[in-house]
């Protein structure tokens, strides 16, 4: 092999080395990113969770109050409809 060849052939790997680091480097990075996004993913999981419970706990907390409050129209009708009949 001559001078060149070599020369040629050591630029070649040192350029490969570099791309292989540099390549390394990117999937590192973009590894270190996927766990961001998945530890995002999971807390807004988690909220999302926290929120529909809040929303089922409202829900029932209304559903109890429409049913107060129907029994409570019933009620004010039956004593409007006694004090009619009073008179």
């Amino acid at each position: 092999m001559s001078n060149e060849s070599v020369n040629f052939d050591l630029k070649l790997k040192k350029k490969m080395i570099k791309q292989m680091n540099i390549m390394g480097e990117i999937n590192w990075q973009l590894k270190v990113e996927v766990g961001e996004l998945e530890n995002k993913n999971l807390v807004l999981e988690k909220q999302a969770k926290k929120a529909n419970e809040n929303n089922e706990e409202l829900n029932k907390t209304i559903n109890k109050l429409l049913v107060e409050l129907e029994k409570s129209k019933k009620e004010k009708d039956l004593v409007k409809n006694l004090k009619l009949k009073l008179n």
